[in-house]
């Protein structure tokens, strides 16, 4: 699916829990073998279920409890903390994430706007990241999201998750969009397009990543040649796979869904 990234030159996501399971990348990430922590700070792109991830963590993340994992009444909404760094300081913020931390048990997330200085708050709070490829679904994930609930009815038939991964990257806004009984590349990709503006518009400024949608491959030799219009620095390849653009194939190489 040509999603509006081979087409774009400039230039928050609502919970959908999937019947109360978790966001199926939150396992793959609560797998990593990194030291546990209370807090997790999420900086990701709209439309690939922040908040739902956010939820699952407050939920089942170090230190939740049984009683209170699925509880839509409990104590878990409050856990979530939405933060504007351009409305709150990190100064402030880190004050607010302090006594949440304090005053509330178990696990407390962070969803951060596109420019947060997190490591600011990083430094004051012992934490853990989550980046754009933490919450992007693997094939092996859009498999998982396409199976009913427990108990659920049976579901149509799905298109292959090796394709949907190829055509979305693992946006889970465009995902949905292919995860239903007629599935239609263009609904994925009306729904991905705002998300990805907005995205682009906060971290890609000045329209350099967005200039490599036009590049024939995505390697470090590709790259190297490429001038970007503006006269700024070209991105390397790390820089576009953490920004969520451009998707391992499975092979070693890259592409841009």
């Amino acid at each position: 699916m040509e999603t509006g990234l081979s087409h774009v030159q400039a230039a928050g996501t609502s919970r959908s829990d999937g019947a109360g399971q978790p966001h199926p990348a939150l396992r793959r990430f609560r797998m990593q073998p990194v030291p546990e922590e209370r807090l997790l700070i999420i900086r990701a792109p709209g439309g690939t279920g922040a908040e739902w991830f956010a939820a699952g963590w407050v939920e089942r993340g170090p230190g939740s409890t049984p009683e209170a994992s699925g509880d839509p009444d409990g104590a878990g909404p409050e856990r979530v903390l939405q933060w504007d760094s351009a409305l709150e300081d990190a100064e402030a913020f880190s004050q607010r994430v302090g006594r949440c931390l304090a005053e509330r048990d178990g696990p407390v997330a962070v969803i951060a706007s596109a420019n947060a200085p997190v490591h600011d708050v990083a430094a004051v709070h012992p934490c853990r990241f989550a980046e754009a490829t933490d919450v992007l679904l693997t094939a092996e994930e859009i498999g998982t999201l396409a199976q009913p609930p427990p108990g659920g009815p049976a579901r149509p038939a799905p298109t292959d998750p090796d394709t949907v991964y190829r055509l979305t990257g693992g946006w889970l806004v465009a995902v949905r969009a292919l995860l239903v009984p007629s599935p239609s590349p263009r609904a994925a990709r009306q729904a991905l397009i705002v998300p990805l503006l907005q995205w682009l518009g906060a971290r890609d400024p000045w329209g350099v990543m967005a200039e490599t949608a036009y590049l024939p491959e995505f390697s470090d030799a590709v790259l190297s040649q490429f001038h970007p219009a503006s006269g700024s620095p070209a991105p390397a390849l790390r820089d576009l796979a953490t920004e969520a653009l451009i998707r391992d194939d499975g092979t070693g190489g890259w592409f841009m869904p």
